[in-house]
């Protein structure tokens, strides 16, 4: 179950579609589509549970927005290590 495997994941969902399933019944690969909240910044979306369970799921795209912001204000200007993955377009 779910909230056996996964309880970080199991404590985000707010509601499940359709609402005859039981919250405690789901499976990390189930396709069910519940309402997520997340733990950090109270953002609220919809989505399938194996989607947050399989390898590299998503979490929360607010938050993962924000953090690669916040990774990009850091990085130098002309970081070698920035310029050299993104070829010039050429005209």
């Amino acid at each position: 179950m779910l909230c056996e495997t996964h309880p970080a994941v199991f404590a985000e969902i707010r509601a499940v579609e359709p609402a005859s399933v039981d919250r405690g019944s789901l499976s990390p690969g189930s396709g069910c589509t519940v309402l997520w909240e997340c733990n950090l910044c109270g953002h609220r979306r919809r989505g399938r549970v194996v989607d947050r369970t399989k390898a590299g799921g998503r979490g929360c795209s607010t938050c993962r927005r924000v953090a690669s912001q916040e990774v990009w204000k850091k990085q130098p200007a002309g970081n070698p290590s920035v310029t050299a993955s993104r070829p010039l377009r050429q005209s």
